[in-house]
């Protein structure tokens, strides 16, 4: 399915409504009192100006193909992950509410990170500005990737946003890392062997469910 891109206007109301967002979660659910949470909260604070330019797809024919579009797909993860553990937990009686907020939490780190590969390794973007006119004009490629192994070496995307994650002292857990790396569903090889053999946790459900329908119902 296709979408039209947002307006500039839109784009900055996406944005701000975005990081909005994503601040009051990490501030709500990731003390700044607690040392384990320390990290991560730095590593939202430090990766937001990057988010708030980076696209989250290289193509027009795909979801949030502008500067910030990776912000507001990431957010309407969050969010949805977040919705949609709300709602299952009427179906869930019973559990120990420690255990839910850890899934709340979880939510939060892994919609944080299931595509955060797309900014690049901090220092080198992974998107750059398409340059061949032909693809631009037919193909809606407005960006294509580095390719350059000078400038960067090439990770998948899932690989690189556990690999940042490790940079800035973020510890994850086995299901929060099977998340991120399943998030794209059969989608990649990783994906499909998780999915498709039904190997995967809840929280790789939530965040997968959550994924598609960010990008492919909502257009994010």
């Amino acid at each position: 399915m296709q979408f039209d891109p947002p307006t500039v206007e839109e784009q900055e109301v996406m944005v701000e409504e975005a990081e909005k967002g994503l601040r009051e979660v990490v501030n709500e659910f990731f003390s700044k009192d607690e040392d384990q949470h320390k990290p991560f909260r730095r590593m939202v604070k430090v990766l937001l100006p990057v988010l708030q330019s980076t696209p989250a797809s290289g193509s027009t024919k795909y979801h949030g193909a502008w500067p910030g579009g990776l912000l507001a797909h990431t957010w309407a993860v969050i969010e949805g992950g977040l919705a949609i553990e709300q709602t299952l937990r009427s179906f869930r009686p019973g559990v120990d509410p420690n255990n839910t907020l850890a899934l709340t939490r979880s939510i939060i780190k892994a919609g944080f990170l299931h595509d955060l590969g797309k900014i690049g390794d901090g220092r080198n973007p992974y998107y750059i500005d398409q340059d061949n006119e032909w693809r631009r004009d037919k193909l809606g490629e407005v960006y294509t990737i580095e390719r350059d192994l000078n400038v960067m070496p090439y990770l998948p995307v899932p690989q690189r946003a556990v690999w940042l994650a490790s940079q800035h002292g973020v510890n994850l857990t086995q299901e929060e890392v099977q998340a991120i790396i399943a998030s794209d569903g059969p989608g990649t090889p990783q994906g499909k062997q998780i999915i498709m053999t039904f190997l995967e946790t809840p929280l790789t459900m939530i965040i997968h469910f959550a994924d598609k329908w960010a990008s492919q119902a909502r257009g994010i």
